[in-house]
């Protein structure tokens, strides 16, 4: 894979439509709140994957979205997205997922952690747990 044909870029609030129409596209559920931090994934002209990142109520951010359109997956663009983005944060940052998808965080830096979560993440959390099996990841800074 030629990295240089791809080019990563956070989005403004006005380019929020464009992120939008990608995940429509895909049938995506990923939901994307107003305060979130949108991230794009170029091959070209096109959007071809995303990451949306929210802050939380203390200085940690939650990864509340990481999405590669079917065609480009499996070809380490995810991790190559979520590297470059999650460099740009100089605080921890949580997610939640399914345990089949543990190994690809654990591969990119993130540990289970069940402590610590902020406020807000650990109530989301508890919520979404009773209708899916979800895992709290960290990414700590300090790591």
């Amino acid at each position: 894979m030629n990295t240089t044909e791809f080019k990563i870029l956070k989005l403004s609030e006005l380019e929020r439509p464009l992120l939008e129409k990608f995940h429509k596209t895909y049938k995506s559920q990923m939901k994307m709140p107003a305060d979130t931090h949108l991230w794009a994934l170029y091959k070209g002209k096109d959007i071809i994957g995303s990451v949306c990142i929210t802050p939380t109520e203390t200085l940690a951010h939650w990864l509340n979205a990481l999405y590669i359109a079917p065609d480009f997956r499996n070809q380490g663009l995810a991790s190559m997205l979520l590297n470059k983005v999650l460099s740009n944060y100089i605080h921890d940052v949580w997610l939640f997922c399914l345990p089949e998808l543990i190994p690809f965080y654990d591969k990119n830096g993130f540990l289970r952690c069940e402590f610590g979560l902020p406020e807000s993440l650990e109530d989301k959390l508890t919520r979404y747990q009773l209708t899916k099996p979800l895992i709290s990841m960290l990414h700590a800074h300090s790591l």
